[in-house]
């Protein structure tokens, strides 16, 4: 999964040639601080003599970088709205600055401009027939699969929301993934979006720690609204995946309108 990510890395910074990145120097005497304009998400380096370290827990604005003698090397940084920042590091026994604050006009692109595209530009084929029939597939064993769970894999409580984990189906090539949102807050709970990503490696070494984002393949009755006292149960189905022993699988629920966000890390 590292040299995967390292290729499409290498294939982004071909993408935006021409745009320039700007150089961040540390050392192993002082924490650079880096300010972004949204809350980090994910953040990677590319060699082990340089160390970023953000909250993954309860993201924040802003990380801590510093680094050893060695090549220099790159960070990329992706925020909770999609934004992704590139930077060469290096190595420098005097630091030009340590705090450093990052505006929107420096990221590079964001991580779906493709997938949006795409929605908005609906292909017609001769097997549109089939992709009803899929639909309605996926739409009846979403169906069914919500009726008869039971279990509770793993559940989360953030400022009154909690997010629960109920079970996972595996038929043939899809994965199929209950959900459950419970209001025990006296607000209403408008959901922005929720992901699921594999996550691979060290958390405590950024360098070798991944998360790869997993695109559904269809959602069933995903909530727009959960009001207080409520709970809303839904499903995500995905192409079928396999998890490692040191691998797991994190899911993070945000808010629309609010700073709400509500993240768990579960295996199967």
């Amino acid at each position: 999964m590292k040299t995967l990510f390292v290729i499409l890395v290498s294939l982004f910074a071909l993408s935006v040639k021409g745009q320039s990145r700007d150089t961040i120097f540390a050392n192993e005497h002082h924490n650079v601080a880096l300010f972004f304009p949204e809350k980090i998400r994910q953040a990677v380096v590319g060699a082990e003599n340089f160390v970023f370290s953000y909250n993954q827990e309860h993201p924040q604005y802003f990380g801590l970088l510093k680094g050893s003698t060695g090549k220099s090397t790159n960070l990329l940084a992706v925020t909770l709205d999609g934004q992704i920042y590139s930077y060469i590091l290096k190595y420098a026994t005097e630091l030009p600055k340590i705090t450093y604050f990052i505006g929107t006009g420096e990221s590079v692109g964001n991580e779906q401009p493709a997938t949006i595209t795409e929605e908005k530009t609906p292909v017609r084929s001769k097997n549109s027939k089939d992709s009803i029939q899929r639909v309605n597939y996926l739409e009846k064993l979403s169906a069914y699969y919500c009726s008869i769970s039971k279990g509770n894999l793993k559940h989360k409580k953030t400022d009154g929301i909690v997010l629960k984990v109920k079970d996972v189906f595996y038929n043939q090539k899809d994965v199929f993934v209950i959900f459950e949102i419970v209001n025990k807050s006296t607000i209403e709970f408008e959901p922005e979006f929720l992901k699921l990503f594999l996550s691979t490696g060290n958390r405590r070494r950024n360098a070798s720690y991944q998360k790869l984002l997993q695109q559904p393949l269809y959602t069933y009755k995903f909530p727009e609204i959960v009001l207080p006292g409520q709970r809303k149960r839904f499903v995500y189905v995905f192409p079928k995946f396999t998890i490692g022993d040191k691998d797991e699988m994190v899911v993070e629920l945000r808010e629309t309108m609010g700073n709400r966000l509500v993240r768990l890390k579960f295996k199967k």
